[in-house]
């Protein structure tokens, strides 16, 4: 599907890094989240109404971690997953259902 990879794999042409990705989308709960490999990232959960729900800070895997285990919890609705990474920010949505 053209339009997935458009919008799941986009690279960022100021540094040539591959930004976030999350996926399935919708997902029942199992969502994987990759993050470029360092230890600079933020990671904001907020809801489609602009509630923080949770954030993270530090190496990508950890991270990546700890968003997939909070996603399990979540109840159904549509989520914002805004990660930052060196002054850039990268909003991933993603459908909970």
């Amino acid at each position: 599907n053209r339009s997935r990879v458009a919008t799941d794999e986009v690279w960022n042409a100021a540094n040539g890094d591959l930004q976030p990705r999350l996926w399935p989308n919708p997902n029942d709960g199992e969502v994987h989240l990759q993050l470029a490999d360092s230890d600079n990232w933020h990671l904001q959960l907020i809801r489609i109404d602009g509630a923080l729900v949770a954030e993270w800070s530090g190496e990508a895997l950890e991270v990546q971690q700890a968003f997939e285990a909070a996603v399990l919890d979540l109840a159904p609705g549509v989520y914002i997953a805004k990660c930052i990474h060196l002054g850039n920010a990268y909003h991933l949505r993603m459908v909970k259902r």
